[in-house]
């Protein structure tokens, strides 16, 4: 199935309900990653994994349950802009993914393994394999070009 945000990943929760195990394949969007202190965050493929691994913060509709947020605050207290919430222990996530990207692993390769090891450490089945092709990136309009309109006579 192909998943984009938190509905997507909410509808691959339902599948993955009803389909017996390894039946399900996500392919999940990778146009909203971007990059925060120099790691790659995914936060579609992230809701996917955390919603199969039983991990998905409800109350906050993103990120990891029981989540702190010690690093982020630390980051704003030495100046940096902190709008993008990302909490703890989804940080480490980014971390390992960054390292796991460094080393040489596609984005497909990181995601797997970590959606492995969800599966692994909470007992419930996860998504088998999240395809997402290598490392996107979007090149921003200039912003004389976001607002432009055409102009009516």
């Amino acid at each position: 199935m192909i998943a984009g945000g938190t509905g997507g990943a909410k509808l691959a929760a339902g599948f993955d309900a009803v389909l017996p195990g390894g039946d399900l394949t996500v392919i999940a969007n990778t146009a909203d990653d971007d990059e925060f202190w120099g790691l790659l965050v995914c936060p579609d493929v992230d809701a996917v994994i955390y919603r199969l691994a039983g991990e998905f913060n409800e109350a906050a509709g993103y990120g990891q349950k029981d989540e702190s947020f010690h690093a982020l605050d630390a980051l704003h207290a030495m100046g940096e802009k902190t709008w993008f919430r990302i909490g703890d222990k989804d940080l480490a996530t980014h971390v390992l993914r960054a390292e796991m990207l460094r080393r040489g692993a596609t984005l497909t390769e990181a995601c797997r393994c970590r959606s492995t090891s969800y599966a692994n450490v909470s007992g419930r089945r996860c998504v088998q394999s999240i395809s997402t092709g290598s490392k996107p990136r979007v090149s921003h309009p200039p912003p004389a070009l976001l607002c432009t309109r055409p102009t009516w006579w």
